[in-house]
């Protein structure tokens, strides 16, 4: 199974500071276990002939998160980051790395 997570990286402070890097990604499971990101690029492509029509209407484009920005305050940047899970389990976490020194963990719905 593939799960798509869709970050959105907000600058509150008044200025850029420094430039954002994002690295680490890991998903958890239900069951404790820890899914690396992975990219388009390392899955097998589907003819889109081979799809069915109710895959067709719910796909959504891919927008890689870019892992170094520089954001202006008060804006954001968003994008997508992948991973591949059995099918049998259930993603329950996010957890990735800020500029090398902060660890984010969000909790997925």
């Amino acid at each position: 199974m593939i799960v798509l997570a869709e970050l959105e990286v907000i600058n509150f402070e008044s200025e850029v500071k420094e430039i954002i890097k994002l690295d680490d990604f890991k998903l958890l499971t239900a069951r404790g276990r820890s899914y690396e990101r992975i990219y388009p690029c390392m899955l097998t492509p589907v003819p889109v002939m081979n799809l069915s029509g109710g895959v067709v209407e719910e796909a959504i484009e891919y927008r890689e998160l870019p892992t170094d920005l520089a954001i202006a305050s008060g804006e954001s940047v968003k994008g997508h980051v992948l991973f591949e899970i059995p099918s049998d389990e259930e993603p329950r976490r996010l957890i990735f790395r800020v500029n090398e020194r902060i660890v984010v963990s969000v909790n997925l719905s």
